[in-house]
């Protein structure tokens, strides 16, 4: 193999490798002692592009990287699922008072983070009306009234 074939070769060994098209031509060139531009010639001449070659190669790294991304996630909603069903398990048998609580507050952080991760909704919103909303205003008020005098009594 020449040294200029040789050179090519490498040049794309390295971009393949990650390497930018411009670092891998610089140590090249170092390397085999000529010029970057007469390495950058060789590569036009054998009609190989280091930078399409550089971005193919950052495209496959990136859909590598997210195809693993997505599996992490996966991976991370099941186990989030299986620790909500020993939650779930705990307060049906370790469950009062304040612990129950603190079970059913882990619990429903646990779904909340679920359904986010799923890619679910995880808030609720009502859009009222002028009236529906003041009605509604109205039966608070009033319900808290009946409470306050159910205590007062």
């Amino acid at each position: 193999m020449s040294d200029k074939q040789q050179a090519v070769k490498d040049a794309l060994r390295l971009v393949g490798e990650g390497m930018s098209a411009n670092k891998a031509t610089q140590q090249i060139a170092a390397e085999q002692g000529i010029a970057q531009r007469t390495l950058q010639r060789w590569l036009t001449a054998e009609g190989v592009s280091l930078s399409t070659v550089a971005l193919d190669t950052a495209k496959n790294a990136r859909a590598v990287a997210e195809a693993d991304y997505r599996l992490r996630r996966a991976r991370l909603r099941v186990d989030m699922l299986k620790v909500a069903e020993k939650v779930l398990g705990r307060i049906d048998v370790e469950g009062e008072g304040r612990q129950a609580q603190a079970f059913a507050v882990s619990l429903g952080i646990l779904v909340d983070k679920i359904r986010l991760e799923e890619g679910e909704p995880t808030a609720r919103t009502e859009h009222l009306g002028r009236d529906e909303f003041m009605a509604e205003v109205k039966r608070l008020a009033a319900e808290m009234d009946d409470s306050a005098h159910a205590v007062a009594h």
